[in-house]
């Protein structure tokens, strides 16, 4: 099998660095063994003329080096803009499957005129994309729903796998604490950015996270922390999801967020709004909980219940049971590539 990767990434702003979603190499790298070809172009996110007109070369290039190869299949990792500017170069000529995330069908919860025409626009561009390739991969069922009220097109719902020998149980936990200069004391709660200008991205809502402290903290004399994580490595990441006593998640939409599946292959009890897949997700799971409510003083009394329990998830069986490690996961990936 022969297969184009189309990778979105940004710059962040301090070192122009490239930057991509942590989970996607990781998914790419589980496939590329089971490939006869394979190529990685990468996309900077952007709507100027500047950046469009650079990301048409880069889709034009890979299309005329590629003229031979009839059979390649083209991986697109997202709706919005890019999955619309692989299809409208590169559909006719190769198949062409597509992933779809959350935000990109959802919109990013941001409020103003410009952010209003702006989901609009994404909306627009992933509907018409989804009409128009060969195949759509999402990460959890509404997502599905969205979309199949919009287009015919074949879907199949892959959320994201997690890799369980990275992803590991760390046993000394006080040691980790000591070395993150956490204190013993501090019942330590993560909450996860996806980049440093997140904050402005409302549809992780971070102003319900902390009020959902401060509730806490006028309920209770114990010691809580909300620890922000964004632009993490995977190692630390481990560490992380480790050392912590509890993760929340307070988002307007997901589609599967991996930073659950992150958690409960560490067994790192989680708190949750009902957004996504996490219902499914941690419907078995031990000391975690979804609420049904956007409400700020009943996730601080699911907080102070993960506490009290002083237990960790069962998270790891669950990630196994539920048959979402990514060797598993690739194979179903591979199953759909090979189908179109």
């Amino acid at each position: 099998m022969k297969v184009a990767f189309i990778i979105p990434v940004w710059l962040e702003k301090k070192d122009n660095d490239p930057k991509m979603s942590p989970f996607l190499m990781p998914q790419i790298e589980a496939l590329i063994p089971h490939l006869e070809f394979f190529e990685l172009i990468y996309l900077e996110r952007g709507f100027t003329i500047k950046s469009i007109r650079r990301k048409i070369g880069q889709l034009k290039d890979l299309k005329y080096k590629n003229a031979d190869f009839s059979d390649l299949v083209v991986f697109s990792m997202y709706g919005s803009l890019h999955g619309f500017l692989v299809t409208l170069v590169l559909g006719g000529k190769f198949k062409i499957v597509n992933t779809f995330g959350g935000s990109d069908i959802l919109g990013s919860g941001n409020t103003g005129f410009v952010w209003m025409f702006r989901n609009w626009l994404t909306k627009c561009l992933s509907f018409y994309t989804a009409s128009r390739v060969n195949h759509i991969i999402v990460k959890s069922s509404n997502l599905s729903l969205a979309l199949q009220r919009k287009c015919n097109t074949p879907l199949t719902i892959i959320p994201n796998g997690v890799d369980l020998q990275f992803f590991e149980i760390i046993e000394d936990r006080d040691k980790l604490r000591e070395n993150l200069e956490w204190s013993p004391e501090e019942f330590i709660i993560l909450f996860n950015l996806r980049r440093g200008d997140s904050k402005h991205e409302y549809v992780k809502n971070y102003p319900l996270a902390k009020e959902v402290m401060s509730t806490l903290g006028s309920i209770s004399e114990s010691q809580f922390r909300l620890e922000i994580i964004n632009n993490r490595t995977h190692q630390e990441m481990v560490m992380l999801l480790n050392a912590a006593d509890c993760l929340l998640l307070t988002s307007l939409h997901e589609g599967s967020p991996n930073i659950v599946k992150e958690a409960m292959a560490c067994n790192l009890p989680i708190v949750t709004v009902e957004c996504g897949d996490v219902k499914e997700r941690l419907g078995r799971l031990r000391n975690s909980y979804v609420s049904s409510k956007y409400n700020s003083k009943e996730l601080a009394q699911l907080c102070l219940k993960v506490k009290d329990a002083q237990q960790r998830s069962n998270g790891r069986n669950e990630i196994i049971s539920q048959g979402l490690e990514a060797h598993t996961i690739a194979n179903t990936i591979l199953d759909v590539l090979a189908s179109v």
